[in-house]
């Protein structure tokens, strides 16, 4: 048998109960003839106990009055009158009753017994006794047996299986079976989804509003603890991400598709400050890659064009290769190397071959109807007036040929670099350029 009571301080039980006599009490109210209600200092107990004496005279209960608790009502014809005297005699409990049931109507006692707030009556043991089980601690609830209560561990049941409950926006318990779930026979942890793929799946699956993001926020004293490290098996780090925002990984691999890149620096205006040997930038002033090696700064080269050119019978001169550099990509202290070969086919016409810059005439040679083949190599230096040009050109049977000119203009301005040439007799000879290439050296000073 298990019963459960929470009880008040000042409740006792299974003891007789003594009661308080009261005598000749006069009740508060006004006796003007008019007035039917009076107030009773006490409760009488039981309200049988009560005699109303008016003028000396015993009034009859139901008939000359009514009594509810501690209110005395009189009533119609039984008014007392101005001058008259009323007096009343009751009891506020029994006297010398027998022991009673602990939950019996007639337990009306205020005798201060030893349980406190909270504490709670229980019966058990055969022959059941009475006992008092004493509040539990806090985040404590009351378990069963199956024969004795006691404060344990609190325990969630009617959920669904594989449900995490927690605490919805009005403090209920509750759960979210379709989207937060733990998968006990694979040990995975589900956000979003029932079925987590790996050991914490976090997914926003819900229909044409769904955003999945994860945010990892540096802690007030973060300093120089990374935001997220990756494990191997034995505990060694294979990645990590720093407080600064920098990655460090022992491998990384990217894709290049046919809609984007599979790697992009933004690049800096300036170099940066802390470089360290193994540094590799984007100088986006100087439009530039550059790495760091044996403590200097190095550019790396960029070829700006590098393909066959075209051909012709022609004796006007004809465009045969051009590459064309956009404005503010050049600077001062640039160097820009140019090479270029032209084959001539037969032996009927002589040929000439010139190269342009920014659409003047840089250098120009006239070759014989017996010349197979001219090369190019030139290079120049550019400084804020210009470029310094040094170019030799020579073929099969033509002799080398030295020029040193210097060329005036803007090297942020855009220009075209113009391969040309031509016949100068009419005639079934042709004359092509096989391959051109125009590369840029970024200025870079380690002095």
């Amino acid at each position: 048998m298990l019963l459960l009571l929470t009880l008040s301080p000042t409740l006792s039980w299974a003891q007789p109960c003594t009661g308080t006599f009261v005598d000749n009490e006069i009740p508060f109210g006004s006796i003007n003839g008019t007035n039917s209600t009076f107030t009773l200092s006490a409760v009488p107990s039981p309200a049988s106990s009560l005699v109303v004496f008016r003028n000396g005279i015993v009034l009859h209960s139901g008939l000359d009055y009514l009594v509810s608790s501690n209110i005395l009502t009189f009533q119609a014809g039984a008014f007392p009158q101005t001058g008259d005297v009323l007096k009343l005699q009751y009891r506020t409990g029994c006297i010398g009753a027998p022991a009673h049931n602990l939950l019996s109507s007639l337990h009306g006692d205020t005798t201060a017994t030893a349980v406190a707030t909270g504490s709670m009556i229980i019966g058990q043991g055969s022959p059941v006794r009475w006992g008092a089980l004493p509040i539990g601690a806090t985040g404590r609830c009351l378990v069963s047996s199956g024969t004795v209560p006691f404060w344990g561990n609190c325990r969630f049941t009617d959920f669904t299986n594989r449900s995490i409950p927690f605490t919805d926006a009005t403090g209920t318990l509750t759960q979210d079976n379709s989207s937060f779930v733990f998968d006990t026979s694979s040990k995975r942890l589900g956000l979003g989804t029932t079925s987590p793929a790996t050991t914490f799946h976090l997914f926003d699956s819900r229909a044409s509003v769904g955003v999945t993001g994860l945010t990892i926020q540096a802690g007030v004293a973060q300093s120089t603890t990374p935001l997220a490290r990756w494990l191997s098996n034995a505990g060694a780090e294979l990645a990590r991400m720093d407080s600064d925002g920098g990655f460090v990984t022992q491998r990384l691999s990217t894709t290049t598709t046919s809609t984007r890149s599979g790697w992009r620096d933004l690049g800096s205006t300036v170099d940066p400050s802390g470089r360290l040997n193994g540094d590799f930038w984007f100088n986006s002033t100087q439009q530039a890659r550059k790495s760091m090696e044996a403590g200097q700064t190095h550019p790396l080269p960029q070829v700006l064009c590098s393909s066959s050119g075209g051909s012709t019978s022609a004796t006007a001169l004809t465009v045969l290769g051009s590459c064309s550099i956009p404005a503010s990509f050049l600077d001062s202290g640039d160097r820009l190397v140019v090479q270029f070969t032209v084959n001539h086919t037969g032996t009927a016409s002589a040929f000439d071959v010139e190269m342009r810059m920014a659409g003047s005439t840089l250098y120009s040679r006239s070759l014989p109807s017996t010349e197979q083949r001219i090369a190019f190599d030139g290079s120049a230096g550019l400084f804020g007036a210009g470029a310094a040009w040094q170019i030799q050109t020579y073929g099969v049977s033509a002799s080398v040929d030295l020029k040193v000119p210097e060329f005036s203009f803007s090297p942020t301005s855009a220009f075209t670099i113009d391969f040309r040439g031509r016949l100068t007799t009419t005639s079934a000879d042709s004359i092509a350029v096989r391959n051109y290439s125009v590369i840029r050296y970024p200025a870079q000073f380690n002095p």
